[in-house]
């Protein structure tokens, strides 16, 4: 009797995600493409977040991400730190209205 043999492969594939791993400032900044002070600086304002302690704080990709977003808002708008923050979290706040409506919608046989 023969018996055959099958390799399984699994593979988790989610674009744009990442395998959660908080980096460090410098990690970031690299990332980022800006300098390990500007992260400092963002940590510092509240722009930012991070995990762990304050003397060894650790960046969560999505907070990358962010700040690759503050950096495009204060570039093509000319806006301070603050105001390309201030700017993001707006944006964020009309993408999730925008996905309530939506989901209301749905449930009361809108559009």
């Amino acid at each position: 009797m023969s018996t055959n043999r099958y390799k399984i492969v699994l593979r988790c594939q989610s674009p744009g995600i990442w395998k959660e791993r908080a980096l460090t400032i410098e990690e970031a900044a690299f990332e980022a493409g800006v300098e390990a002070s500007l992260i400092q600086k963002l940590l510092d304002l509240g722009l930012i977040y991070y995990q762990g302690r304050m003397e060894d704080p650790r960046i969560s990709r999505q907070e990358v991400l962010k700040i690759q977003k503050m950096r495009r808002l204060k570039r093509d708008l000319s806006l301070n730190w603050t105001g390309a923050g201030l700017v993001l979290e707006l944006l964020e706040e009309m993408d999730d209205l925008q996905k309530e409506i939506k989901k209301l919608k749905s449930w009361y046989g809108g559009e």
